[in-house]
């Protein structure tokens, strides 16, 4: 009885200790998984910033490591040596103007997910580029100068694409088959090519006043596709076949120019006229519509 005091004085002693270590060990892993990798993103960040002859940063999505690459070729092949691994790839301090993408050099990379192209260059992207790569998102700046054939085709991990470059002219096939593609941003381009976006996700759609042209078969093929907004100058033969689901089309005062095909392969769509009060597309009517409603304003 005498000495069972003293136990229980060490016994709560011992649990406060226990306590603490848990708080001091609960401290050091929170310290350890916050401050250690911001201080590695900074040490990175300024290696990054001396880099010499090198363009690119190669970056391991899953290990954090880094590599560098002079060429885009260089770059393709740190990528497809390790396919057990994602990467994103983005400019170096001495990115260099006039650059090219040659033709598939990141074709299938399926673990390609990021690639953040230059804002402030002449990046030309030649056929197959980035065929089959796991990129899921694409912003298309004033910084790419061309673009050659199915540069994005079936791209099945992207979801998301941005364009703002009234010279840029989205070739033949650009994103065909990206079947996961449900949101499309175009704040300006010059032409949408021949099956652009076929056989996508797209469920709305607005074309700038910029747009020249929606060629053959633009939109064809978009199942999910309900709703477009055309101010483009022109539509072409066959635009929106086989995109079944579509319900309405607003075409802008900019629109001046339809065929005698341009909706065939469309049923019970509504078209909208804004600023076609005198109407000049009537005598061509219905243009390939099958079952549609005209309104003019």
């Amino acid at each position: 009885m005498v000495i069972s005091k003293p136990m229980l004085l060490l016994s709560t002693s011992v649990d406060t200790l226990e306590t603490s270590v848990g708080t001091l060990e609960t401290t050091v892993n929170t310290v350890t998984e916050t401050t250690l990798p911001a201080m590695q993103d900074e040490i990175d960040d300024i290696k990054d910033s001396t880099l010499g002859q090198y363009k690119l940063i190669v970056k391991n999505l899953d290990t954090k490591e880094r590599n560098y690459a002079s060429y885009y070729s260089d770059a393709a092949q740190i990528i497809k040596a390790d396919p057990e691994h994602n990467y994103s790839i983005t400019p170096g301090p001495n990115y260099s103007l006039g650059s090219e993408i040659a033709a598939e050099t990141f074709k299938d990379c399926t673990n390609l997910k990021v690639f953040e192209f230059p804002t402030s260059t002449s990046l030309s992207i030649r056929s197959k580029a980035f065929q089959n790569t796991g990129l899921t998102s694409v912003s298309l700046g004033r910084g790419i100068n061309s673009m050659a054939a199915n540069t994005f085709s079936d791209c099945l991990d992207l979801t998301s694409v941005n364009i703002d470059n009234s010279n840029l002219t989205i070739n033949s096939e650009t994103f065909s088959g990206c079947t996961n593609l449900t949101d499309v941003t175009i704040t300006s381009v010059y032409e949408l090519g021949t099956s652009a976006f076929k056989n996508t996700a797209i469920t709305t759609l607005t074309i700038p006043s910029s747009c020249n042209s929606l060629n053959t078969a633009a939109l064809s093929n978009c199942p999910s596709l309900v709703t477009v907004v055309c101010n483009a100058n022109k539509l072409n033969d066959y635009t929106f076949s086989g995109s079944n689901a579509l319900q309405h089309v607003e075409l802008g005062s900019n629109c001046t120019s339809l065929t005698s095909n341009s909706f065939t392969g469309t049923n019970g769509v509504s078209f909208d006229f804004k600023g076609h009060r005198s109407s000049s597309f009537k005598s061509g009517e219905p243009w390939g519509a099958v079952d549609g409603t005209f309104t003019y304003e």
